[in-house]
């Protein structure tokens, strides 16, 4: 049976929510969202949390409340329920102005509430993050929901919240969200669910490594909505992000996680999945995993059975060193110098290395002298492979292959937004051409999808990648034992 999106559109107390919901964002500038990272859930975004959180009365927290669509929603689906259990939402919100939108919309819901004789109260706070230390201090908390739409942007392991969890935890995170989100845990009770809207970059990288471990210790991971637009969730906002839909509960994670799969927000769950738990949460790189559907989970299944990873082929990853605005005056465009390999260059539809032109390229050499020599590599064959793509590009995994012989100098100098391969087995290029063919299949590129949510390859992410293993060919030279993983190319 599918999740269907509950639009409500007979009752005219979730329209008036959604209204006043509009109405907040609408009063604020472009500058103050970009400060507060104030964007406003969706109508139907919010429908699908609501009914995903299955809110059933008692304490109902909204952190980060905004013009209250989420608490408003969920309060008024529960009064309008056979169910008499009381109502009391716990809602955090730091604007000031928009704190009086929050309560126009409990106050629609509290006549909803009067005129069916149902209890419902309300409290509203201001700065979430206040509560940190009160919060994690806690063993339980008292809310049975909290539904979450919490503000996004990076923070430093030295902020005054950030402190409080390292002293309560033992670890920092590095965006204002992953701290709402621990919050908010902390305050469940026994059984009690968060269901939260957030960017799915805490899924994998290193900086959230700790939270993740700390989040399979303590708590269950129930479902997860993915879609498969990452502009659809705030297409309104003009916000590029990929958002995932996450419903944690306090008690141990159970055996299943219902992944759901939506083209987009105004649009019901084309896609319904029931995982195992061990297969998405546990792995040697710490990452939650998530597939959209079975296309991406076969090719992540297949790709994970190979045997071999890099470093048992004799192979290295390792980013380029070149940062170009502190080499800026080093950079020249008259081959002078060490070849320089730069990303917006780096022409990837072949197999081989090819340059392309760009109007901000920095040049196609680096001076070399003893302010550059920390950043030169020996000319060899290596493998080169985009750190981060564009959102309209088919593939995530662009990558080519340099030649020694392509190599116009006998250094060269890469820019950080390339990540290379190499090691000796390279020497082969016939080997090293089969890495790259593997690197840029089908089912390594589907893999990437379920291993990363950004445009962004991170070095922990090739790290999953596993190939076949390394013979030796009649010839005595280096071979991959058997075919590219996978039914498809994507290099033409």
């Amino acid at each position: 049976m599918h999740l269907t999106i509950d639009t409500d559109n007979n009752n005219d107390i979730f329209d008036s929510i959604a209204e006043i919901s509009k109405k907040a964002s609408s009063s604020l500038s472009q500058s103050d969202k970009r400060k507060f990272a104030a964007y406003f859930t969706p109508k139907q975004l919010s429908n699908h949390l609501v009914k995903v959180a299955d809110y059933r009365g008692g304490k109902l927290g909204d952190k980060g409340a905004g013009g209250g669509i989420l608490s408003a929603s969920a309060a008024a689906r529960h009064i309008l329920s056979n169910s008499d259990k009381p109502c009391f939402i716990s809602a955090h919100e730091i604007i000031p102005q928009i704190r009086e939108f929050l309560k126009q919309s409990y106050r629609v819901v509290s006549n909803e509430a009067k005129s069916l004789n149902k209890a419902f109260d309300t409290e509203i706070n201001g700065d979430f993050t206040a509560l940190a230390d009160e919060a994690l201090s806690t063993k339980y908390g008292d809310y049975e929901n909290i539904i979450i739409n919490p503000p996004y942007f990076k923070i430093s392991p030295k902020s005054e919240v950030n402190q409080v969890i390292k002293k309560h935890l033992g670890f920092t995170v590095p965006n204002i969200y992953s701290s709402f989100m621990l919050i908010s845990l902390h305050l469940l009770k026994q059984e009690g669910s968060l269901t939260a809207l957030v960017p799915r970059s805490f899924f994998n990288g290193l900086y959230h490594k700790s939270f993740r471990q700390y989040i399979r210790k303590h708590y269950s991971i129930d479902t997860i909505t993915r879609y498969r637009s990452r502009s659809n969730a705030f297409k309104y906002e003009n916000v590029i992000q990929e958002n995932v839909i996450v419903k944690f509960t306090k008690r141990a994670q159970v055996p299943e996680i219902k992944i759901f799969t939506c083209l987009n927000p105004d649009s019901a769950p084309e896609y319904e999945m029931n995982l195992r738990s061990e297969l998405l949460l546990n792995n040697d790189n710490d990452i939650f995993a998530l597939p959209a559907d079975m296309d991406e989970l076969n090719a992540f299944t297949r790709m994970r059975r190979l045997p071999s990873k890099l470093e048992s082929l004799g192979l290295t990853l390792s980013t380029g060193k070149v940062v170009e605005y502190r080499h800026k005056q080093s950079l020249n465009n008259t081959n002078s110098g060490a070849m320089y390999i730069e990303a917006k260059c780096l022409e990837t539809n072949y197999d081989t290395y090819r340059s392309k032109y760009s109007k901000r390229s920095h040049g196609n050499a680096l001076d070399i002298n003893d302010n550059t020599s920390n950043v030169l590599i020996e000319a060899q064959n290596i493998i080169l492979i985009k750190r981060i793509s564009s959102n309209s590009d088919k593939q995530r995994m662009n990558c080519t292959v340099l030649l020694k012989s392509q190599c116009t100098s006998e250094k060269l100098a890469i820019s950080n937004h390339i990540q290379y391969i190499s090691g000796q087995a390279l020497r082969d290029a016939d080997f090293a051409l089969k890495i790259a063919k593997h690197l840029s299949s089908y089912d390594v590129e589907m893999s990437m999808r379920v291993i990363n949510g950004t445009t962004q390859i991170n070095s922990a992410d090739i790290d999953l990648i596993r190939f076949p293993k390394k013979k030796r060919n009649n010839k005595n030279k280096s071979a991959l034992d058997q075919n590219l993983c996978g039914t498809k190319d994507f290099k033409e």
